[in-house]
C-alpha cells in the first residue's frame, strides 16, 4: 500500500475576515451599491461587496503575461501591498454576460476597460505557452500566447479595515 500526503497552502486570514469573504459569495447584489470606491486607497480601488474582493479602479496596459504578474505583485495602491493578478473565476465575477461595451454590471466604476484582453493568473494546462484572457468588451474567454500584450485589473482580498475607514 502506498499513501500520499497532499499539503495545501492556504492564506492565513483572521477568522472574521475569512468568514465575511466566504459569506459574501452566497448573495447577489444587482444594484450600483454593489461597488464602493475606497477613500483609504486614494479613491483608486473598488470594493465589490458581492465577492469581498478589492479591485484597482483603473485597468493598466502592462504588456505580456510575465509583466502582468509582476505588475500586480509589486503594486502599491493607497499604501497597500498584496495585489495579484486575478484567477479566471474571480475576474468573471465582474462580468454581466448580457451587457456589452463593457460587459459589466450597471454602476461598475472601473476605468480603461475596453479594446484589449485582460490577463488572468490561469495558464493553459496542456500548453504552458498560453494563458487565459478575458475580453470585457463583449465578454469572451480565450487562450492567448503569453507574449501577447494585455491589460490587468489587479485585485486583493477584502480586509475589514479597508471599508471600515470609509
Amino acid at each position: 500500500l502506498c499513501s500520499v500526503l497532499l499539503l495545501v497552502s492556504l492564506p492565513l486570514l483572521p477568522s472574521a475576515a475569512l468568514g465575511r469573504a466566504l459569506q459574501s459569495w452566497d448573495r447577489k447584489i444587482d444594484t450600483p451599491a454593489r461597488f464602493q470606491i475606497l477613500r483609504a486607497f486614494g479613491d483608486q480601488a473598488v470594493l465589490d461587496k458581492e465577492t469581498g474582493l478589492v479591485w484597482e479602479k483603473r485597468a493598466a496596459l502592462v504588456g505580456n503575461f510575465r509583466n502582468s504578474m509582476r505588475h500586480c505583485a509589486f503594486r502599491n495602491v493607497g499604501g497597500r501591498l498584496g495585489w495579484r493578478l486575478p484567477a479566471l473565476e474571480e475576474l468573471l465575477t465582474l462580468v454581466a454576460p448580457d451587457e456589452t461595451t463593457p460587459a459589466l454590471p450597471d454602476g461598475a466604476p472601473f476605468e480603461n476597460l475596453l479594446s484589449t484582453a485582460f490577463w488572468t493568473a490561469n495558464e493553459e494546462e496542456l500548453d504552458t505557452t498560453l494563458a487565459i484572457g478575458v475580453s470585457l468588451d463583449i465578454f469572451q474567454v480565450f487562450s492567448l500566447p503569453k507574449t501577447n500584450t494585455g491589460k490587468v485589473l489587479c485585485c486583493l482580498l477584502y480586509t475589514s479595515d479597508a471599508a471600515d475607514e470609509e
